[in-house]
Parts: C-alpha cells; structure tokens; sequence
C-alpha cells in the first residue's frame, strides 16, 4: 500500500509538470519493492525439532508434554503465561518447586502470586 501511494504521488507529479497520466511511467514499477516476508517461527515446531525422543525418560516425556502444552496454549493466546528456564539442565520451576510448594498449601494460587509479585517489588526497588 505505502509502495502504491508512492507511485500515484509520482504519477501525479508528472501529470502536473507534463499534462499527461502517462509521463515517467516506466520509472514506477508498482511491484518493485515487494519482498516475501518469512513466516514467523513456531516455537511449537521449534521445540518438537529439538527433542531426541529416544533419549527421553518417562518423567522426561511427560514434563516435555506440559511444555508443549504451554507453548501451544500460549500460541492460542489462552492459557497460563509461566515461563520456565533451563540453565544448564536445571529448570527453574524444579529448582524452586519446594518454595512454591509452601505457598501454595499455605494459601493457595493466591498466595504464591502475592509473594512472587512482593518479590517482585522489593527486587525492583533495591535496583533504584
């Protein structure tokens, strides 16, 4: 569209200097600056390229279900956005599993939130 309105203010400049439509047509290939953009990466199919099914455990396979999962929830754009990272073979969630855990049958979903978001806040403010 932006290459369309370039050509028809181009287009209609010549037709004021020369009287004519016509005048510079050839200079103005519509089409010229049209490039094929590549689709956008998948993470789904990202992630099914990277796993090596033969070397996957039990618990392995069925903790890389949920991650599919996630990522095709996310995808759909519904779902729960928690990210979990692997540094170094160790996922974060794993690692902090026994400290949610003591939130969550303190209080519940409600209190772990409350706790990740003062966290959260107390973190932010020692920066300042």
């Amino acid at each position: 569209v932006a290459r369309a309105k370039s050509v028809l203010s181009r287009l209609e400049a010549g037709r004021a200097k020369t009287g004519g439509l016509a005048a510079g047509l050839d200079d103005l290939p519509l089409f010229a600056a049209i490039t094929e953009t590549p689709p956008p990466a998948d993470p789904l199919r990202q992630a099914l390229g990277e796993v090596d099914p033969d070397s996957l455990t039990a618990r392995a396979a069925l903790e890389l279900i949920y991650r599919l999962k996630a990522l095709a929830a996310e995808k759909a754009g519904d779902g729960w956005k928690i990210y979990d990272v692997n540094v170094g073979g160790f996922w974060l969630v794993d690692a902090y599993k026994g400290q949610f855990a003591k939130d969550l049958s303190a209080g519940g979903i409600d209190a772990l939130i409350t706790r990740l978001a003062e966290k959260n806040k107390s973190l932010a403010t020692a920066k300042n």
